[in-house]
């Protein structure tokens, strides 16, 4: 099975029952999903963590589909299967999807409620409750160059917490180097629609909004394109 080329990321963020609906969290209900996937969904302890891991791999599917353009019953055949860069383990990794027409990369990612996902290109999504940042230590993970331009701006520290994880889904950042990179190039062109150039030269899209307490960031080596949830799955 090979990969396949999409020239678009397609990237949607949405409430947990917005996706789940009626479903809640059985997991049950919800073919395809199986493995190390459905290992990792049940491993949450707490029944909303729960919920919300399931309403971000059911998101990622219908990203899968809208950009494939199937019909709405398709992200039914979708599997999951995680790889590994480093170890070449399949139990963690990056989320690689199995369609009839290959497989694509994706990324999740889910907090409090709140889930994203985006399919295509190499891409990195990161989604995180507002209230939770404001509430934590900036200093963690802010550049030193970046400090005094959060002081200023109440929702940069956000933005750029979300936009350094995003760049390290997508093997652009280090964990332990967040504090020495300054994220506002890539957040400037990210609100600005225009492509940033990273230091070893390959170019990324990129996306950093806010709405409501979710704070999203997604960073794409193809244009992203943007998809409502009308209504669960």
């Amino acid at each position: 099975m090979t990969q396949s080329a999409p020239q678009a990321a397609h990237a949607a963020v949405a409430r947990t029952e917005q996706v789940l609906g009626a479903l809640g969290d059985r997991i049950e209900l919800c073919p395809g999903i199986r493995g190390a996937e459905l290992d990792r969904i049940r491993s949450r302890r707490r029944a909303s963590d729960r919920a919300d891991a399931l309403a971000a791999h059911l998101l990622v599917r219908r990203a899968a589909v809208h950009g494939s353009g199937d019909s709405d019953d398709a992200w039914r055949g979708i599997g999951l299967d995680y790889v590994c860069p480093d170890c070449g383990a399949d139990d963690h990794g990056v989320p690689m999807l199995r369609m009839p027409q290959g497989q694509a990369r994706a990324s999740i990612s889910h907090a409090r409620g709140v889930v994203a996902a985006v399919v295509g290109g190499v891409s990195g999504i990161d989604v995180e409750s507002f209230a939770v940042l404001e509430a934590s230590d900036p200093g963690l993970w802010l550049a030193a160059g970046e400090r005094r331009h959060a002081a200023e701006q109440r929702d940069y520290a956000a933005r750029s917490w979300t936009m350094k994880e995003a760049l390290v889904k997508v093997g652009v950042l280090r964990l332990d180097d967040m504090t020495t990179v300054d994220a506002r190039p890539i957040i400037d062109a990210a609100l600005a629609g225009r492509m940033w150039t990273a230091s070893d030269g390959r170019k990324w899209s990129a996306r950093s909004t806010i709405d409501g307490d979710a704070v999203t960031a997604v960073v794409s080596s193809v244009v992203i394109r943007g998809f409502e949830v009308a209504g669960p799955l």
